[in-house]
């Protein structure tokens, strides 16, 4: 059976490991696939089929080898019900860069389209991740504020009026990858103060750049 998604994603690259499906029972099933077919835009949107799908586990657990539980064509109308309202989410491979994703915007089974859930509990969307999971979400949106903080005292500085805007977002993305990933931060004086210091660095650092191309 096939399964293909519409999806949106940020990088230029694919690293999905497998498919979480939370149904509307609270069970989350595991779909992986045996082959893998995708075209990938360069403003990010993903159009991808998985060839021969076959549940891998359910609720995290390991239950059945590849050839054991391969989706049949004749089942898709039951699957298709099943999975109705589902919520979906991707697991990401290991050597994707920490702000990866990959937004699920439509799932179609054999041709048949799936009705999704709209939103996403986020108890119950925690409550199915692991610790390291749920750790890295919680970083994820940390960077994104972070991320918006560093971008708000760059524009205090005069600097900022002569930064292409690649700049600024390189800049702060770098930033809060020092201060969420890297504890790049003193404990002994206030967020702001921090967040000032990795911004003078990191112009610092732009100026000495752009000194020496000129050089």
């Amino acid at each position: 059976m096939d399964i293909k998604f519409n999806c949106k994603t940020n990088k230029d690259y694919v690293a999905i490991n497998s498919l979480n499906v939370r149904l509307e029972s609270g069970l989350t099933i595991i779909i992986d696939r045996k082959r893998t077919e995708y075209e990938l835009t360069t403003d990010g949107n993903l159009d991808m089929t998985w060839k021969g799908c076959y549940l891998w586990g359910v609720n995290e657990y390991f239950v059945f080898d590849q050839g054991d539980a391969v989706f049949d064509d004749d089942c898709q109308d039951t699957l298709v019900k099943l999975l109705a309202g589902s919520k979906v989410w991707f697991n990401y491979e290991s050597e994707a860069d920490e702000d990866y994703f990959c937004d699920i915007e439509g799932v179609i089974i054999n041709g048949l389209p799936l009705r999704l859930a709209n939103k996403i509990d986020p108890k119950a969307f925690l409550s199915g991740l692991t610790a390291d999971e749920r750790e890295n979400v919680y970083r994820y949106l940390w960077k994104e504020h972070v991320i918006e903080d560093v971008k708000s005292v760059i524009e205090d500085y005069i600097f900022y009026t002569l930064l292409p805007k690649d700049d600024v977002e390189r800049i702060a993305n770098e930033a809060a990858d020092r201060y969420v990933y890297n504890g790049c931060y003193n404990n002994d004086i206030g967020y702001w103060e921090n967040i000032n210091n990795l911004v003078r660095d990191a112009i610092s650092d732009k100026a000495r750049e752009v000194m020496a191309y000129k050089g």
